[in-house]
C-alpha cells in the first residue's frame, strides 16, 4: 500500500511539473465555505491560464481520513461554456480528476461537500504550492450559524462579519503562497 501511495505522488507530482512546462498557470481562486449539521460545503471558482488553447489534465485533492466523508454532491463547470465537465473521482489517492480545455483565462467552478466526523474542517490549499507560483488573488469566505464557535484558524480572517443572521469570515490574499491548508477548529 505504501509503494502505491508513493507511486501515486510521483504521477500527481510529474503532472503538476509537466502543466507547469507546457504553459498551464494557475492565477487565482474564489473559495466559499460553509459549515452547517457537521457538514463542510466548499464552491470555488478556480482561473487557469494558458497562452495555447489546449486541454490540460486537473487533479483536485480532498482531505481524505476518518474524519471526513467521501465528497458527494460533486459538481464541475466549466465558467467560460456554461457547461457540467466529466469527471472521475480517484478512491486510492482522493483527487478529483478532469480534463479541461484552456485558452487564455479559463475559470472552473467545483462544488462539493463532506460530512465531519471530528469538530475541525479542511481545504487543501497546500497543493497550490506545486504550481511553482503565488496566486495572483485568493478570496476566501466562510459561513457559519451563530451558534457555532470557531475555536482555531490556521489562517486568521481579515474580517468578521453578522449577515443575515450568520457568522461571516473573510480573508482577501494577493500574492499568496500558502504555507498551510485552510483548517478551522470549533
Amino acid at each position: 500500500m505504501r509503494n502505491t501511495l508513493r507511486l501515486i505522488l510521483i504521477l500527481i507530482l510529474g503532472s503538476w511539473l509537466s502543466q507547469a512546462a507546457s504553459g498551464l498557470r494557475f492565477i487565482e481562486e474564489d473559495l466559499s465555505f460553509e459549515l452547517c449539521d457537521s457538514v463542510f460545503s466548499v464552491s470555488g471558482i478556480y482561473y487557469f491560464m494558458s497562452a495555447e488553447e489546449k486541454e490540460y489534465p486537473i487533479l483536485y485533492p480532498f482531505p481524505e481520513d476518518s474524519a471526513y466523508s467521501r465528497p458527494y454532491d460533486i459538481s464541475v463547470l466549466n465558467m467560460r461554456t456554461g457547461k457540467e465537465m466529466g469527471y472521475s473521482f480517484q478512491a486510492i489517492s482522493g483527487h478529483l480528476f478532469f480534463t479541461l480545455r484552456v485558452s487564455g483565462e479559463t475559470p472552473v467552478r467545483i462544488d462539493y461537500k463532506q460530512r465531519l466526523y471530528a469538530k475541525h474542517a479542511r481545504y487543501i490549499l497546500l497543493s497550490t504550492r506545486s504550481w511553482g507560483q503565488p496566486l495572483k488573488i485568493a478570496d476566501l469566505s466562510l459561513k457559519i450559524p451563530p451558534d457555532i464557535t470557531i475555536t482555531d484558524f490556521s489562517l486568521p480572517p481579515d474580517k468578521e462579519i453578522m449577515l443575515e443572521g450568520q457568522r461571516l469570515y473573510l480573508w482577501q490574499k494577493r500574492n499568496f503562497i500558502p504555507d498551510c491548508d485552510f483548517i478551522i477548529r470549533f
